[in-house]
């Protein structure tokens, strides 16, 4: 028999469920932390308590179930949007996540509405201009924490650390990457246009996968951590609401999803 693992990198905590391949459920697991506030109006979380709290689920969901830990076919993902984790040049986590419930960003968000417009902007990237959005978040680093800006060699969305640890590859996936305000929705690519304007470096942005694309194995590291299989296949996932719209038949006109979380 073959098992899925799913992770879900949340606000208030990490979500592992392991299940049949045919959609049983046999676990779930939940590791809650918080949100730290440093400032008024900032919300910020440590990457490597993300990590943490996925260790511990995995564990316990494979401690319950009790299965050959080889017949995982695949691991796959969701995760909070818009929220930024910064790293270096040796792929380190930099300073904390700035996640999306920030709001330092206001400033930055009207230089974008300035420079690009609010209707030219949802054009591209089918959102509104909001703090706690990738691109705001650069911005506001650039500014206020300039060496963190030049120490950045790549970002990425909260989800993403997680797959990151779990098999090496830097990456994101079309629908989490649409929810940066950098992202041209209908060409599925980082818009050169808003990079260049916001003057923000394209090299800093991940490659972009489609989200049912396998784009990595676990390595040898994480497996010790976690417990999994060296080689289980790592899926690039989604961000939360549309994952959950997906999962919830969602997928034509009259369907509706009302959903009530941290959010």
């Amino acid at each position: 028999m073959s098992y899925l693992l799913g992770i879900d990198v949340g606000t208030s905590g990490i979500k592992s469920v392991l299940m049949e391949a045919s959609g049983t459920v046999l676990d779930i697991a939940l590791c809650e932390y918080s949100i730290d506030t440093p400032n008024p109006g900032w919300a910020e979380q440590d990457p490597h308590v993300w990590w943490q709290a996925t260790v511990k689920t995995i564990r316990r969901v494979l401690e319950s179930s009790d299965i050959d830990r080889s017949d995982i076919a695949g691991i796959g993902f969701s995760g909070q949007m818009h929220g930024t984790v910064f790293l270096d040049r040796s792929n380190k986590v930099i300073r904390p996540s700035i996640i999306w419930a920030d709001q330092r960003s206001a400033q930055q968000c009207q230089e974008i509405a300035a420079k690009i417009g609010r209707d030219h902007l949802a054009e591209l990237t089918a959102n509104p201009i909001a703090p706690g959005f990738m691109a705001a978040s650069l911005l506001w680093i650039k500014v206020h924490e300039s060496e963190t800006f030049e120490a950045l060699h790549k970002v990425m969305l909260p989800k993403d650390y997680i797959r990151f640890r779990l098999c090496g590859e830097i990456a994101t996936e079309v629908s989490d990457a649409a929810g940066t305000l950098l992202f041209d929705v209908a060409h599925r690519c980082w818009s050169r246009e808003l990079t260049e304007r916001l003057e923000i470096p394209a090299e800093l942005m991940p490659v972009v996968y489609a989200s049912s694309d396998i784009i990595g194995r676990v390595q040898s590291t994480a497996a010790a951590d976690t417990g999994l299989a060296v080689g289980t296949p790592v899926v690039a996932g989604g961000a939360d609401k549309q994952v959950a719209a997906l999962g919830n038949g969602v997928i034509k006109e009259g369907l509706v999803l009302a959903t009530i979380g941290t959010g």
